[in-house]
């Protein structure tokens, strides 16, 4: 087992948006990692009520909506319990000015309200720093900081050691960003599980995969995506599929339900 005891969940998207959502559940309890849209908000609960509505941690890597999204709704809900909410947004003014993605401002605004709404409990990730919550050791590897040309190049890098296979959550990191990474990180970087940044598109570049080498690739992909819509999409997934089969990669995949990996 390449967790050793230890479970990873990847949600599959509840709406035709493609969308980012895991859960890892351990021998002291549950830590989320993003979340999805408003639509996976009660899939995602309803599977945190069954494990006791407690969450040890919960961690952001950025304010995109189909990262944000379901835990703005479970915020406003109240019916489950989050210690901790890390997170490392630039300011509101940033994303009006910079984001082309319609729902992204107020997505944003939308989280910033039900977090003082609910009294939520918040610590701002640095890079470096590390947290322990459900017996799991996660350690920030880049900072969501200014100045950056838009929300991806603002995503923080999650590094989760598990009782297993440590896992490199890439959230929607670009090319950008990935020399940093690299020059910061150049061990904490080679995980043999990496979930495939921006949900396999567009993200970083493949020498960062050929540097990486992972073993098993985490998709938190749509099915339109993962075939760039047949082929005649502007996408850069089936580059990323080929770089990855190449690297002899396992990958998981949820497109109509969840993946479990243990």
């Amino acid at each position: 087992m390449r967790l050793d005891g230890d479970v990873l969940v990847q949600f599959c998207p509840r709406s035709a948006s493609q969308m980012m959502g895991y859960a890892l559940e351990g021998r002291e309890g549950v830590i989320v990692i993003d979340g999805g849209t408003p639509a996976e908000a009660e899939h995602l609960e309803a599977f945190l009520l069954e494990r006791g509505g407690a969450v040890e941690a919960w961690f952001l890597t950025h304010a995109h909506f189909d990262h944000i999204g379901a835990v703005t709704e479970i915020l406003r809900r109240g019916r489950c319990k989050i210690r901790t909410l890390y997170f490392d947004f630039p300011p509101l003014g940033f994303l009006k000015e910079r984001e082309e993605i319609e729902k992204s401002v107020p997505a944003a605004e939308a989280f910033w309200e039900a977090v003082k709404a609910s009294g939520q409990r918040t610590i701002r990730t640095e890079k470096g720093m590390t947290a322990e919550a459900g017996g799991f050791r996660i350690r920030a590897l880049t900072e969501g900081g200014l100045p950056a040309r838009n929300i991806n190049e603002t995503t923080v890098v999650y590094r989760a050691d598990t009782r297993g296979q440590p896992i490199l959550f890439l959230g929607d990191l670009e090319e950008d960003g990935e020399a940093r990474l690299i020059r910061d990180f150049p061990a904490e970087i080679r995980c043999p599980v990496v979930q495939m940044a921006h949900h396999g598109q567009n993200g970083v570049s493949m020498d960062f995969y050929r540097l990486v080498r992972p073993e098993l690739c985490l998709w938190p992909t749509p099915d339109w995506l993962w075939t760039n819509v047949d082929g005649t999409g502007p996408f850069r997934t089936l580059i990323t599929r080929q770089t990855a089969g190449e690297l002899g990669c396992e990958d998981l995949t949820s497109f109509h339900e969840d993946a479990w990996l243990r």
